[in-house]
C-alpha cells in the first residue's frame, strides 16, 4: 500500500484523507475518544455518521429546532391564558 493520502482501500471500503483541525477541537475530540475507548478515527468517524443519521432522519437541526422554539412559545403563551383564567383574571385584557 503506497503512502498516497487519497488512495483507495477496497478491501476495507475506506479511503485516507488529510484533515485539519483546530487544536482545541482535536484536544478534545482526544478527550470523548479517550473516555469512550475509542481511537480518533473512530470517534470522528462515529460522530459523522451519527450527525448525518440524525440530519436525514430530522432534517436540518437549526430547523429542527426552530419548531421546537416556535411550539414551545406557543405552548407557554397557552399556559399563560390558562393561569390567568384560574386565578380570575382576563388574560386578554390586562388592564383588569
Amino acid at each position: 500500500m503506497a503512502d498516497d493520502d487519497n488512495e483507495l482501500r477496497p478491501e476495507y471500503g475506506e479511503t485516507r484523507i488529510t484533515l485539519r483541525l483546530p487544536i482545541v477541537l482535536r484536544d478534545a475530540l482526544t478527550a470523548k475518544a479517550n473516555a469512550s475507548g475509542r481511537s480518533m478515527n473512530a470517534e470522528i468517524v462515529q460522530r459523522l455518521e451519527r450527525t448525518i443519521l440524525e440530519e436525514d432522519q430530522y432534517g436540518n437541526i437549526y430547523d429542527f429546532t426552530g419548531e421546537l422554539d416556535r411550539r414551545l412559545d406557543e405552548i407557554e403563551y397557552k399556559v399563560g391564558v390558562l393561569w390567568d383564567v384560574h386565578n380570575g383574571r382576563d388574560p386578554y385584557n390586562v388592564d383588569k
